[in-house]
């Protein structure tokens, strides 16, 4: 007897064409009473329509006429079957709906299927579930392992049988940095990091260069920075398969679910034994040239967090405020902004960086965009009163910012300064001009 992909013979298996019907139940009595056929359903859809009383049915009209909907005849709801379901028994449904006189079943496209009594249907879907989860699995594997389907069907099997699927929920670890990892994955589905909990500026690039002492700078980089994030991976990807070349040493990142991971899992053992040899090969010189890649991505981070760290904190700060003012306003030349930073810093503190470009922003109209000059000497005026500005006779006005009884003119247009200025200089004999 003629064996198929399955295992099962082939005498069980019948080829329905779309509109075929699979089952047809005139007498119920007579349906109770014998033996209920079970149909397993390899591949195709199937329905199973029920009539109500005074409906007339003939399968001769309905093979002519197409599906049921096409008949118009009143029925209660069809029941669905799709691949790898299976069906047969309606007995407990029948007993509740005690209108129904006839029902049939039909295939609703070109389906392959199993027909079996109830004895035998358990075992029969146990194999073709397991089976068809095996031809899944192999159809994954030739296309994350470039070749596979070159080799023999035994050999398939073989490399098959090593993987076992295993599902991770986000942010559970399938690799742990610092740890010695026994397995290898192929992520199915979902998305996984590579993540490194090491703080660049406290690792070797190389071996020849010495670790930096970690100082924390608030804002910038510091200790409180936990992980940094190396790459991803997705589906057909291999992780964890560093262990051909790790030689039993702790792995040096970790590999996180970010979303839900379905991955197929195998063993060092099996890695080492039961692969084939060419496949191996592959994976190790894949293994080494991420390895590089890594390597390189690691570098880039440490370079740049070097820079950050040796830079002096009020360099950084500096930038910042100055990044502020360009952002605000880019109609401003460079000298400008270089000389309002530098004021706003020594007015304000890092601590209060950011205000005094709030209190320019909205004592300014929106449609115009403020000219800072460049003059190397600024004026602090103190008035003799202790926080009062000297007044000025141009129409517009000069917005002022209060610091420890210290008014400083904010940027006016070029024209208002100009004529701020001299005003001031009238006023030398009531007023004390400190030189900035």
């Amino acid at each position: 007897m003629a064996k198929n992909t399955y295992g099962i013979s082939n005498e069980i298996y019948i080829n329905y064409n779309k509109g075929d019907i699979l089952l047809h139940v005139d007498d119920l009595d007579t349906y109770f009473k014998g033996p209920q056929i079970q149909f397993i359903i390899l591949k195709g859809k199937a329905k199973v329509y029920f009539d109500k009383p005074g409906a007339k049915f003939t399968p001769i009209k309905l093979l002519k006429s197409g599906t049921p909907e096409d008949l118009g005849i009143d029925r209660l709801d069809p029941i669905s079957f799709g691949e790898l379901d299976h069906f047969g028994d309606f007995r407990k449904m029948l007993e509740k709906n005690t209108t129904v006189k006839e029902f049939y079943c039909i295939a609703t496209e070109k389906s392959r299927i199993i027909k079996c009594s109830p004895d035998k249907c358990e075992d029969y879907l146990r194999i073709v579930r397991s089976s068809h989860y095996q031809m899944e699995q192999l159809e994954f594997l030739s296309k994350a392992i470039p070749g596979l389907d070159k080799i023999s069907a035994a050999a398939r099997n073989k490399v098959s049988s090593c993987f076992k699927e295993r599902t991770f929920m986000p942010r559970m670890k399938l690799i742990s940095e610092g740890k010695i990892n026994d397995y290898a994955y192929i992520i199915k589905s979902g998305t996984c990091a590579l993540v490194s909990s090491k703080n660049p500026l406290s690792r070797r690039i190389s071996a020849a260069e010495k670790a930096i002492k970690l100082i924390s700078i608030k804002g910038y980089i510091s200790e409180t920075t936990s992980t940094f994030q190396l790459g991803l991976c997705g589906t057909y990807d291999w992780v964890g398969e560093d262990i051909l070349i790790l030689n039993d040493l702790p792995f040096p990142f970790s590999i996180i679910a970010k979303t839900q991971v379905v991955a197929l899992r195998i063993s060092k053992h099996d890695l080492f034994n039961r692969i084939p040899y060419e496949f191996k090969n592959n994976l190790e010189e894949q293994s080494k040239n991420r390895n590089k890649w890594l390597q390189n991505r690691v570098k880039a981070i440490t370079n740049t967090s070097q820079i950050i760290y040796r830079q002096d904190p009020k360099q950084g700060v500096y930038d910042t405020v100055m990044n502020q003012l360009v952002s605000q306003y880019p109609q401003a030349t460079s000298n400008a902004v270089k000389s309002f930073t530098r004021h706003h810093i020594s007015m304000t503190g890092a601590e209060n960086r950011g205000k005094i470009i709030k209190s320019v922003s909205m004592n300014h109209r929106k449609s115009e965009a403020p000219v800072l000059t460049n003059r190397r000497k600024r004026c602090i005026f103190t008035s003799s009163y202790g926080t009062q500005a000297p007044k000025t006779s141009h129409k517009r006005r000069v917005s002022y910012f209060r610091k420890d009884k210290k008014m400083l003119p904010l940027a006016a247009s070029f024209s208002g300064v100009q004529r701020m200025y001299t005003k001031a200089a009238k006023a030398r004999k009531n007023h004390y001009i400190n030189p900035y």
